[in-house]
């Protein structure tokens, strides 16, 4: 059991692999879509998409297979997206409200 040293999914995913700004486009879209059907400021699900990031890179570590890697490289790219599109949605929900106020 090997512990990541370079965090695999996101270098692949800074360093232009098309695919992978796919996935994390659909993650962003999902986490925006369900963020406006519920409007209320809540971290956890941000933080539940980075801890699948992290089991996804611990996973395309220590699984030595091409399909579950492909597999956790791509739920990766998708949580990353997710955590980022909710994160930034909280964002726009807290200054919306403070604006009201």
């Amino acid at each position: 059991m090997r512990w990541p040293r370079d965090l695999m999914i996101l270098w692949n995913l800074l360093n232009g692999q098309f695919g992978g700004w796919i996935f994390c486009a659909a993650g962003i879209l999902a986490a925006v879509l369900l963020h406006r059907r519920d409007p209320k400021a809540r971290l956890w699900p941000a933080l539940v998409s980075v801890f699948l990031w992290l089991v996804c890179e611990f996973t395309g570590i220590n699984i030595q297979r091409y399909a579950i890697e492909l597999l956790a490289l791509l739920v990766g790219f998708f949580a990353i997206g997710y955590a980022a599109g909710w994160l930034v949605m909280d964002v726009v929900y807290l200054v919306k409200n403070r604006k009201k106020k």
